[in-house]
């Protein structure tokens, strides 16, 4: 028999599997490393880990046979947290990189040393909510 916490967790995990269907695209899992210790240990009902470790070197572990990344930029599990995001980053997501670079010369710097500074505009956005789907813990 499961813990409590581990059905509602199972729960939620079998809730995700069935967006994954849906949606029928590649499915990436992002979490911290607690986040990913705490999964680690949960099991569905027929007492299988839902988590393996992947044996080749360089392969990613896999959550319900879904390739998963450690993002240390991700919350911890808490009450009211978003700790674990499912989805396709590459179709959800979109990383904006401006070409333009400004290039400014220091005019304070001492002879015969010149710094110079250097700014590129970077950023990015959720494009397409549907893809990337957040699970929050319930407290």
């Amino acid at each position: 028999m499961l813990p409590a916490q581990q059905k509602s967790s199972v729960a939620e995990v079998q809730a995700v599997r069935r967006i994954a269907y849906v949606q029928r695209r590649p499915i990436v899992g992002r979490e911290a490393r607690t986040t990913a210790a705490a999964i680690r240990k949960l099991k569905d009902t027929t007492r299988r880990f839902l988590w393996a470790d992947s044996l080749m070197p360089g392969a990613p572990a896999m959550l319900l046979g879904y390739p998963v990344t450690i993002a240390d930029d991700m919350p911890q599990v808490g009450a009211g947290l978003l700790p674990v995001a499912f989805g396709d980053f590459g179709e959800g997501y979109t990383i904006v990189d401006s070409r333009a670079m400004t290039v400014l010369r220091d005019p304070y710097s001492q002879k015969p040393y010149v710094l110079f500074y250097t700014y590129a505009r970077v950023g990015g956005g959720v494009t397409d909510f549907d893809a990337i789907k957040v699970m929050q813990v319930a407290s």
